[in-house]
Order: C-alpha cells, then structure tokens, then sequence
C-alpha cells in the first residue's frame, strides 16, 4: 500500500476525476508532439495516468499542480518515445482538421497551416510552442516542466514563436 500522498491521488477515484479533466488536453498534448499518429498518443497518454497511479506518493501540491504533474509525465514519456522509436517529422494528415474544430478554432486553415509548420521546428520549439499556445500553460509553469529558469523560458518561447512565424511567412 502506497503512504498518504501530498495532492489526492490517494484512490481510484481520484485518478479518474484527473483522467476525465485532463484527458484531452494530455492526449491532444502527446498527439501533436509526435506527429500526429492517434493510436500510439492514446497508448502514451494511458501510460501518462498508469504512471501517475504508480507513482502517485511522489506527487507533491506543495511543489506542483496536478496538472502541470501530469504533463511533466506526459513530457518525459514522449521523450523516451522519441528515443525508442526516432520519431520524425511527417507530413501532414486530415486528423489534425478534426482536432482544430474539437478546438473551435477560428480560423482553421490558419491553425492547419501552424501544425504543418511546427514540424518544421526542431523538437524543442515545437514542445514550448504546443504548451504555451495550445495547452494554455503559463510561462512559469513551462520553465518548472521543462526544468529551465523563467527568463530561458520566456526567450526560448519567443523564439520559437518567431520561427514559426517566419516560416509560415516563407522567410526560413
């Protein structure tokens, strides 16, 4: 039996009331860091939630929300992924025209024409990009998940952000 954890991932329950709130965002997370492929995000994203189950007594809310938690998970099971496999870039796919109007973007050939581009990012630009404009997270909670100081961050997000946008524009 597993001692008492900080947070409240103390029972199944808990883990399924994480699982039903985090869920898509971990999932469509993983999705877009490797390329799009469906099934392995959804093998990768339960892997997410049976790791946290089984290392839920090193979960501390003192130090980390539950979420940001979860995706640092998230994060290191897609780089073991990366490593295992030697993912690379592939070309683009309709599932990510799905995925823009589960998002209830706007303009969709914008967000289609951002997620063609991101893989031309290396695999750290695309990550920040992918966690700051797409999952939400704040630049602060990026650094702790990526384990660089708040100002890296803030740089290394603007960046990439201006790669992006410089190939999009056809500038690189």
């Amino acid at each position: 039996m597993h001692p008492k954890s900080k947070a409240g991932l103390d029972s199944g329950k808990d883990l399924l009331e994480a699982f039903k709130k985090l869920n898509t965002s971990i999932f469509r997370y993983i999705y877009l860091r490797i390329n799009c492929q469906k099934e392995l995000a959804q093998d990768l994203t339960q892997e997410v939630f049976e790791k946290a189950w089984k290392n839920r007594e090193a979960f501390d809310k003192t130090k980390s929300s539950l979420k940001n938690w979860l995706f640092i998970i998230a994060r290191n099971i897609v780089i073991d992924q990366y490593r295992k496999a030697k993912l690379h870039a592939i070309p683009y796919n309709e599932e990510i025209h799905d995925l823009a109007i589960e998002q209830d973007i706007d303009n969709t050939l914008m967000y289609e024409q951002i997620i063609q581009n991101l893989n031309k990012l290396s695999k750290e630009e695309k990550e920040l990009i992918i966690l700051r404009f797409i999952e939400g997270f704040s630049i602060r909670e990026i650094s702790e998940m990526i384990g660089k100081k708040y100002t890296a961050t803030k740089i290394s997000i603007y960046r990439a952000l201006d790669k992006l946008r410089d190939t999009i524009n056809g500038k690189k």
